[in-house]
């Protein structure tokens, strides 16, 4: 897997990334609805962790951490996988995966513009044109389903610009270790990650018991479901973010940001295209229009 990924060159990488993470996207939905959003990101959070954890103490990646390390680390997981998913898993409920994934066309101008005052990465115009074509993208589908539903659903949106903020957040202290340790394993960066994600749902179960007597268990939700049910959500888990986590942050740390994040702007087209090989959308002129203005901006991104 190590010589595959060094193989590949960033957006490439980055592309396997969000077609991962668009497949896993669609059972993450499915399962916060039947369980809840909290639930499956704290089960994804402990199978990413116990993955990333099997890879790091097998290749002995641990004489790379040091206290700077683990805080920013901790921090970025705290941020993205943990507090920013459970407002990103929330809009999904709401708006579905690929209307959700729609609006993370706005997240690659805000690290573009980040990253040029932390980083000192290049923003240039060309890159600009390329995410203004993914915006369109994007807004293809977010008009398709405005014109079904009659309206935009303005607290879904709400949940899922919140999540989008803070997982690049997380992005952005994530790139700062990279810029600071180049030579870090980005097996190692997941790892402390999700198990910073994952000790944080446990601290949040226990302290809403104690303060609000309330019943929140990260167990029961286990009861309700199959064993077949949760080695689904166990691959997806597996397949959404230690697969997909290894490929975007190997992305992250060897290529620019904003071109890299750019190509989020992917995963609603993918996760629209599953739906249609599933028999759950049909092909439209909609989707015709973003796959139009995805080939273009990801052309004007090479």
């Amino acid at each position: 897997m190590f010589e595959f990924m060094k193989a590949l060159s960033p957006l490439q990488l980055a592309l396997i990334a969000n077609l991962s993470f668009a497949t896993a996207s669609i059972y993450f939905t499915e399962y916060s609805q039947k369980v809840s959003a909290i639930w499956v990101n704290f089960f994804k959070a402990s199978i990413s962790a116990i993955l990333f954890g099997l890879v790091c103490f097998w290749f002995g990646n641990l004489s790379q951490l040091n206290s700077q390390i683990i805080f920013w680390l901790s921090l970025s997981g705290m941020s993205g996988l943990m507090i920013g998913d459970i407002f990103l898993f929330g809009a999904y409920v709401e708006l579905g995966a690929g209307r959700t994934l729609m609006l993370f066309s706005f997240q690659p101008l805000f690290l573009g513009i980040a990253s040029h005052f932390f980083f000192g990465e290049v923003f240039d115009l060309q890159k600009l044109w390329a995410l203004l074509f993914m915006a369109g993208c994007m807004f293809s589908f977010g008009m398709e389903n405005a014109k079904q539903k009659g309206c935009w659903e303005w607290s879904g949106i709400r949940m899922a610009l919140i999540g989008i903020f803070l997982d690049a957040a997380g992005l952005l202290m994530t790139k700062h270790i990279f810029q600071n340790h180049p030579g870090i394993s980005p097996f190692l960066v997941n790892w402390i990650r999700a198990v910073a994600a994952t000790i944080g749902f446990i601290l949040v179960a226990t302290v809403f018991k104690k303060l609000f007597k309330k019943k929140f268990s990260l167990t029961a939700p286990l009861k309700k479901l199959s064993h077949k049910q949760i080695g689904i959500l166990a691959m997806a888990s597996a397949l959404g973010t230690f697969f997909a986590l290894s490929m975007y942050l190997r992305a992250v740390q060897t290529g620019n940001l904003a071109t890299v994040s750019a190509v989020t702007g992917t995963a609603p087209l993918f996760a629209s295209f599953i739906e249609i090989l599933r028999g759950k959308k049909k092909w439209n002129r909609y989707f015709a229009a973003g796959l139009g203005c995805f080939l273009i901006g990801f052309w004007l991104l090479q």
